[in-house]
């Protein structure tokens, strides 16, 4: 079943062809990768799917419905939910805190109660406290609860922002370079932390330029090159074609 539909996605930017009629399609609980060069059009075709570019033509539809044209915040409501490689977490909070303060972006109390201690408020507390420990013990990090997110190693504040995304209840989960400056050490545990996601949401996308990444975690893999797609498949179909070992291998680049 089909979760996440790219039909014929071109963007201009002035006289700049940054994507150009790209199809792609994400299947129910798979994970795929998508690759390709520096200014291969990945980071481009990753905003127009979270809404955060509007496209010149084409559309993105999730789940059966038209997402084109929504605001990102509409998206993220449907349950498009991404990972920037940048760090997005509130530094001075504790990791518990930092959970909490996701799962409130899914809260429908009234912003009003959180300043009043009756019991109503403090059972919901206590439930939201317990759920953000569950997901801490989860990404490994439930020692890590009262420490700020400051303090914490870069791998483990790359676990923590993925226990913030978890608690926003995502559906489709959208990965930008969720490896990038780890050590081996770190990259391993992230990449099984991924592998163990794919049974919480209905499929991820994993925009990565580490390849030992991709080939060992991603079912299906595309790779774009100057805004075209030009390889889909497996990992090995992918890793033995022609044109993308060329592109790889900087030869034969077509300006």
């Amino acid at each position: 079943m089909v979760t996440l539909e790219v039909r014929k996605l071109t963007k201009d930017f002035g006289g700049l062809r940054a994507l150009n009629a790209i199809d792609f399609d994400v299947y129910e609980g798979e994970i795929a990768g998508l690759v390709g060069p520096n200014g291969s059009g990945k980071s481009t075709l990753f905003n127009v799917i979270i809404g955060l570019i509007p496209p010149t033509e084409g559309q993105v539809t999730y789940k059966g419905e038209l997402v084109t044209g929504l605001r990102p915040d509409q998206i993220a409501q449907r349950g498009i939910v991404a990972m920037f490689q940048g760090n997005s977490l509130f530094p001075n909070l504790t990791a518990k805190e930092n959970v909490m303060a996701s799962m409130h972006m899914r809260s429908k109390s009234d912003v009003l109660s959180s300043f009043f201690s009756n019991k109503g408020h403090r059972r919901k507390k206590d439930k939201l406290e317990h759920k953000a420990m569950e997901l801490l013990d989860f990404v490994g990090l439930k020692e890590c609860s009262h420490v700020p997110a400051k303090n914490l190693p870069h791998g483990e504040q790359r676990e923590l922002q993925i226990a913030m995304i978890l608690a926003t209840e995502p559906g489709l989960l959208l990965l930008d370079e969720p490896t990038a400056g780890m050590n081996p050490e770190e990259t391993l545990r992230i990449m099984n932390l991924i592998q163990t996601i794919r049974q919480m949401v209905s499929a991820i996308i994993v925009v990565e330029h580490n390849m030992r990444v991709i080939m060992g975690i991603c079912q299906r893999v595309t790779v774009i090159d100057f805004g075209v797609k030009i390889a889909e498949g497996t990992p090995s179909e992918v890793s033995s074609n022609k044109e993308v070992i060329s592109v790889y291998l900087g030869k034969q680049r077509h300006a």
